[in-house]
């Protein structure tokens, strides 16, 4: 048991350095290599919420950490290509926001979601703002009212809340629009 465990640990490395590597890779100039990180992000949220995945925790965690990392590695050309901002507001955001409300008592799931919606925050703030009222609206609110809440789950998300709400625009942002 002990062996296939390294096995997996293994190619969940060197899976994320590669993701890694290739997205950290991408210029903003190259039409085609935009295209391709692109599709290969949508495929990673395909997957995500693939049926077959669904069954599968430690599967899920995996996604959501390739996207993260997908993500974080992209930086500025998430902003400068309208395909990609267009994946991320019709695809990512959604994929994110399903796995998590699916999930609210998975640690692993939840802290990945959370961390790939507070980097796209971050890269992109005035872009996902109905996105992350949704969040608020079908994750947070849901597992700070749930019964039973994991200590762990609860802790991500108060300190989610937390960094929102050290947005200079973001309280302003919610009593505006979030009734």
């Amino acid at each position: 048991v002990r062996s296939s465990d390294l096995i997996k640990k293994s190619f969940e490395f060197n899976l994320l350095e590669l993701v890694s590597t290739l997205f950290s890779r991408v210029e903003t100039t190259e039409a085609e290599s935009i295209s391709s990180v692109r599709h290969l992000l949508l495929f990673f949220c395909q997957q995500l919420d693939s049926s077959e995945v669904a069954s599968l925790p430690d599967l899920r965690t995996l996604f959501l950490r390739l996207i993260l990392v997908a993500l974080q590695r992209s930086g500025a050309c998430l902003v400068a290509n309208d395909g990609y901002i267009e994946v991320i507001q019709q695809v990512v955001c959604k994929s994110i926001i399903k796995n998590c409300a699916s999930c609210l008592e998975d640690h692993a799931i939840m802290s990945y979601g959370v961390n790939c919606m507070q980097t796209l925050l971050v890269l992109t703030p005035h872009l996902i703002k109905a996105h992350i009222q949704t969040f608020i609206h079908f994750v947070v609110l849901r597992l700070l009212e749930s019964k039973k809440p994991s200590p762990e789950c609860h802790e991500v998300l108060i300190e989610f809340l937390v960094d929102l709400l050290n947005k200079p625009d973001f309280s302003l942002f919610l009593y505006v629009n979030f009734d």
